[in-house]
């Protein structure tokens, strides 16, 4: 079983009805706790988006999709968080919205 396997098994004992993004086992950090509210689990953005890459899409194409299709995903309280490491922002890549968007147009980007 690969590392990864066993990490989704581990989470799914721990939190049998866990949402999984099938394909990013990989990418998952670990699990957010709440007070009151049952564990989620927590993927890393910028290696969910580098997979995007290596499967061969650009990068602008892999934070579309990214944007779009799995944090736009939303499947209730339950959904998967996806993390932006502290490094990242100590490094410039700080995702922020572009507040002169109008709120349904937000998308996110990158400070370099």
């Amino acid at each position: 079983m690969k590392p990864e396997s066993e990490i989704r098994n581990r989470i799914a004992e721990i939190v049998p009805d866990a949402l999984f993004m099938d394909g990013y086992d990989d990418c998952i950090v670990g699990l957010v706790r709440r007070f009151a509210m049952e564990s989620v689990v927590v993927y890393d953005e910028a290696k969910a988006i580098q997979k995007l890459m290596a499967d061969g899409a650009s990068q602008e194409e892999a934070e579309e999709f990214f944007e779009y299709n799995q944090i736009g995903a939303w499947m209730g309280e339950k959904s998967p968080f996806f993390l932006t490491w502290a490094t990242q922002l100590c490094e410039g890549m700080l995702p922020v919205m572009d507040e002169q968007e109008e709120p349904s147009e937000k998308k996110l980007k990158f400070l370099l």
